[in-house]
């Protein structure tokens, strides 16, 4: 006689296992994340951080670039944060 508890177990749907692709390319997204968030830190900040060679660009390239890059990898973890909430439902 199979009791409620293995008949509720048979019925719920068993989660998909995470690949070892898709951690690879979730790492992948992280770093390239940063690595953009990096770069436009350096582009705005030049002095902060000893990079001299960037004060050939006049404020303007280097602020909306900058901007576009601190924008660009915000969503890219956003994008990664989305992701790992809907693997887990």
């Amino acid at each position: 006689m199979t009791s409620i508890d293995d008949i509720l177990e048979q019925q719920t749907p068993s989660k998909p296992k995470e690949s070892m692709a898709d951690k690879i390319n979730e790492i992948r997204n992280l770093v390239m994340s940063f690595a953009f968030i990096a770069m436009g830190s350096l582009m705005i900040w030049p002095l902060t951080f000893k990079a001299d060679m960037l004060l050939d660009f006049s404020a303007w390239q280097r602020y909306s670039f900058g901007g576009i890059c601190l924008f660009y990898g915000c969503f890219r973890i956003y994008r990664v944060i989305i992701s790992r909430k809907q693997a887990s439902y």
